[in-house]
């Protein structure tokens, strides 16, 4: 089989394996709450929040016998999910306390100033999924509860990851294409794009096969 094939076939098997992890979710997401929670969840508790914050969606082109154009995963680095992800991190990797203390603060300030997702996509072609890059056949959007689209001030692709990268998101796979995506918390009148009362927000991931949506319920504290 030739090195190009068994790429193709490759993709192609991501898109099924992200299709049926998307279908093992069953019933609707739990709403969120995006106040900060003032404490740590313990580590062990750290893969029941990536379910809590991750949302799953995929691109059916029906025009050809519903083949998939995309499937992705995304998970919302909210203050509750930032305190579980450097909790898990942390520990793991053995951080000395002061350097966690330093994470965590640097972490929840972020958090004031942007709004961040961890993303992966399996697109039907492998150069479609370049985020990065002005070719990309698709093209992300923040969505607040108002309908307004918001574009991203950084999209970052992980091009070395370390195993304990993949070991945080169960949904990372080699034959998907990996980033961090970044929007301002405001908008450009200075408004607030998400709030604590926010009602919902959506990550939209949009192209000339249709869109994506991977919606976030909000419920107040």
């Amino acid at each position: 089989m030739s090195s190009t094939r068994a790429a193709t076939n490759g993709w192609r098997y991501a898109v099924l394996v992200g299709a049926a992890a998307a279908q093992l979710r069953c019933g609707p997401p739990p709403a969120v709450i995006l106040a900060d929670p003032g404490r740590n969840a313990p580590p062990e508790q750290y893969e029941a929040m990536v379910d809590r914050w991750t949302r799953d969606s995929e691109v059916l082109d029906w025009g050809a016998g519903f083949e998939s154009r995309l499937t992705v995963s995304a998970t919302y680095f909210s203050k509750e999910f930032r305190r579980a992800y450097l909790s898990r991190l942390t520990t793991v990797a053995s951080i000395p306390q002061a350097e966690r203390d330093r994470m965590f603060g640097a972490s929840l300030r972020a958090a004031d100033v942007e709004h961040e997702f961890f993303v992966a996509l399996a697109p039907q072609q492998p150069r479609w999924g370049d985020l990065d890059r002005a070719t990309s056949a698709w093209r992300v959007r923040l969505v607040d509860d108002q309908g307004r689209e918001h574009a991203p001030s950084r999209v970052e692709r992980f091009r070395q990851a370390t195993p304990l990268d993949r070991a945080m998101f169960h949904y990372w796979s080699p034959w998907r294409v990996v980033f961090r995506i970044r929007f301002p918390a405001l908008d450009a009148d200075g408004t607030r794009i998400l709030r604590e009362n926010s009602r919902h927000f959506l990550l939209r991931f949009g192209g000339p096969y249709g869109t994506a949506d991977l919606r976030w319920v909000v419920r107040a504290p």
